[in-house]
């Protein structure tokens, strides 16, 4: 809601996270996601928005006035667009923005990649903060490794 498009730069969304942890924050742009940003935008702003002179485009998203959202808007947003992937089963139901960050850092862990790697990617501040993710992985292959070893046993 708050990032300026001029964060985007080398394939990365660059900004700071004064709000939560003081850090600064890499997201790196699927290609994906980079063709979308990329494309020239579309809004048209109405006479009033001009007179006022409200700038469009400053943001990196923007709703369809051209303004950049509120928590409100962008939640509604998000649901509407959630109703319509569950109702075409390409999603399950449940799904939210906490939740979508929890299967990064779950992915993370399970491809291997350390609490530090992980926690980067969350923009935590301190690497501890993805043990979570860690730990729960290295008990999931950790079982699977006994029960592969213990099915080899007859």
């Amino acid at each position: 809601m708050r990032v300026p498009k001029a964060a985007r730069a080398n394939g990365s969304i660059d900004m700071d996270m004064i709000n939560k942890n003081g850090k600064k924050l890499s997201i790196f742009e699927a290609k994906r996601l980079t063709a979308i940003l990329n494309e020239p935008d579309q809004i048209q702003m109405g006479r009033a928005a001009q007179r006022d002179g409200r700038k469009v485009g400053d943001r990196l998203v923007l709703n369809r006035l051209g303004q950049p959202y509120t928590k409100d808007g962008l939640d509604s947003s998000f649901d509407r667009i959630k109703r319509q992937l569950v109702k075409d089963g390409r999603i399950r139901p449940g799904l939210t923005f906490h939740g979508l960050r929890k299967s990064l850092g779950k992915a993370a862990a399970d491809a291997g990649f350390s609490e530090n790697d992980i926690a980067g990617a969350l923009g935590q501040a301190n690497p501890a903060s993805a043990r979570v993710y860690t730990q729960e992985a290295a008990r999931n292959q950790g079982a699977l490794r006994v029960f592969k070893a213990l099915s080899k046993r007859k």
